[in-house]
C-alpha cells in the first residue's frame, strides 16, 4: 500500500514455504502433479526421511501463517517482528 497502490500479497503456500525457508530441503522433495492415490502415497514415503525438518518448518510456518512479511521477519530475526504484525493489522 502506499504512492496511490495496493499490492495483494497472499499467504505462502506450505511447499513455497520450505523453498524460501530451506532450498536445499526442498530440492529433496517430490513433488505431486496428479494427485492420484498412488502417486502421493509414493511420494509421501520418499519424504519420511526429512520428518524431523518438516516439523520444525511446519511449526515456523504456522507462526507465520505463511504471509511474506512474516516470514521473511521470522527467518531472519527468529521471530515476527512488530512492524509486520502493525502492518497485517493495518489491512483490517
Amino acid at each position: 500500500m502506499g504512492h496511490g497502490r495496493k499490492i495483494v500479497m497472499y499467504p505462502l503456500s506450505f511447499r513455497d514455504f520450505i523453498r524460501v525457508a530451506d532450498e536445499a530441503l526442498f530440492r529433496k522433495l517430490p513433488e505431486i502433479k496428479q494427485f492420484t492415490v498412488d502417486e502421493i502415497l509414493s511420494k509421501t514415503w520418499r519424504c519420511a526421511p526429512y520428518l524431523d525438518k518438516l516439523i520444525e518448518l511446519f511449526t515456523l510456518y504456522l507462526q507465520s501463517e505463511g504471509m511474506p512479511l512474516a516470514v521473511k521477519s521470522l527467518l531472519a530475526e527468529g521471530q515476527v517482528s512488530r512492524d509486520a504484525y502493525t502492518t497485517y493489522l493495518s489491512w483490517a
